[in-house]
């Protein structure tokens, strides 16, 4: 019997998962899969992805599956798993970094003709494509952007996890130890298990505690001495919940007149989100390269006097 595999990435969560929701409906068994890349990770990122891919097992596990995890060149590792499993799709959501962008097309590559590549596009409220300015080149400001994305942006409902998730057996892959992601020593991570949760469950934990606190959230959250951030960042960045369902959450909360204020400025947050986005897929050499080319021979000044005075 053929399966379909999910290529977890920046994705891991199983509600409002457009691949996940699309793997289920093909009629294959399920196998869900993360390959661990080794691109440029923190130490920090990495604590926070071992505890996310824990979660996220840990929820496969409630619904009778697995995660399969990898290491290595994601389109090597998946073309392997596609053929041992006799997959007939892999099913991902993009990412518009140059590095996950090469990725896809590698995947392409090495699965062939033999098998279907099935993408979306849910990692943004608003896709590059459709926001650009009035002779159809890409904005290069934020506020603009800002004005002309929020305008279009109808992000959809949000969808629960699939009713019926039928899963593969397969005996393969890595324990989530051996990905070695956690800190040794030292141990310098106890305060971020003292401030964070990592996971689906604590993305929505997060966001339900903005009820109390979007109404100062315009006047506050630049306040270092407050806690009045939304600290949604990092379960964006993973994935734990989707752009559209904290959309959808903020836009609820800005209903009542005392929150709509603080909603409305955490929105466009969501949107500067969004920018990021944007620009890398619309100037994929902006990692490297100004995005003004007069910048690009930069005088550096180079005086060891001049610095020590300075300093």
């Amino acid at each position: 019997m053929s399966t379909a595999i999910v290529w977890f990435r920046r994705n891991l969560r199983l509600s409002d998962n457009p691949a996940l929701e699309a793997a289920a409906n093909s009629g294959h068994p399920l196998l869900a899969v993360y390959v661990l890349d080794e691109l440029d990770q923190g130490g920090a990122s990495r604590w926070w992805l071992h505890h996310s891919l824990a979660a996220l097992t840990g929820d496969l596990r409630e619904h009778g599956g697995r995660l399969t995890l990898l290491k290595g060149e994601p389109s090597q590792e998946l073309a392997k798993l596609a053929r041992a499993s006799n997959a007939a799709a892999v099913y991902f959501q993009r990412r518009y970094e140059p590095q996950a962008k090469q990725q896809e097309e590698q995947l392409d590559d090495a699965l062939g003709d033999d098998l279907e590549l099935c993408a979306n596009d849910a990692a943004t409220l608003v896709h590059p494509t459709r926001v650009l300015t009035q002779s159809d080149t890409p904005y290069k400001v934020f506020t603009p952007f800002w004005r002309s994305a929020s305008e279009c942006a109808d992000p959809g409902k949000p969808q629960p996890v699939p009713a019926t998730l039928d899963f593969a057996e397969i005996d393969a892959g890595l324990t989530l130890d051996e990905l070695e992601l956690l800190p040794t020593k030292p141990d310098w991570a106890s305060g971020l298990r003292d401030t964070w949760s990592p996971g689906e469950d604590g993305a929505h934990a997060r966001l339900d505690l903005l009820e109390d606190t979007v109404g100062n959230y315009k006047q506050h959250r630049d306040r270092p001495d407050l806690d009045n951030t939304s600290r949604l960042s990092p379960h964006l960045h993973f994935g734990e919940i989707s752009p559209r369902q904290a959309w959808h959450a903020v836009h609820r909360m800005g209903m009542d007149a005392r929150s709509s204020t603080g909603a409305d400025a955490l929105l466009r947050q969501l949107f500067w989100r969004d920018f990021s986005s944007y620009m890398l897929f619309h100037f994929p050499d902006l990692p490297d390269t100004p995005l003004k080319p007069e910048f690009a021979k930069f005088p550096w000044a180079d005086d060891d006097n001049a610095l020590r005075a300075w300093q």
